[in-house]
């Protein structure tokens, strides 16, 4: 069964970040993901966006991955809105924002990105549970 995005994560960590984009874009997206980071999630969520151009954010509870480019257009939050989640897969799902397709793209992971912000995970966890 398929599920709009924003319903299927009800109760989910990473359902306000996902709120955020779907009524925010640009700067306002970034200081309100800074603000739903602890201080040295805040820290690794910057030094990626400097370096890779993208954060990466993890969600364990759900096993769902939401990658942010650094500049997101407008069109980017209503698209999230009407994003429809495929069936659940075995392992982690990633969304992200296609830039030259222009639209949200769900693909299945084995595990997140080392470089993702776990934003379910006590401290000393790494990203990959490893």
């Amino acid at each position: 069964m398929t599920e709009v995005l924003l319903g299927a994560l009800a109760g989910s960590t990473l359902l306000p970040f996902f709120q955020a984009i779907a009524t925010k874009a640009g700067e306002d997206l970034y200081a309100k993901v800074r603000s739903l980071l602890s201080g040295a999630d805040r820290e690794r969520a910057q030094t990626a966006l400097d370096t890779a151009g993208s954060v990466t954010l993890a969600d364990r509870g759900t096993m769902t991955i939401l990658r942010l480019p650094a500049e997101l257009p407008p069109d980017a939050a209503a698209a999230l809105r009407l994003l429809v989640l495929p069936p659940p897969a075995e392992g982690w799902r990633i969304v992200y924002w296609d830039g030259a397709r222009r639209m949200w793209v769900v693909d299945d992971l084995d595990v997140p990105p080392r470089n993702a912000v776990r934003i379910d995970e006590a401290p000393g966890e790494s990203p990959s549970g490893d």
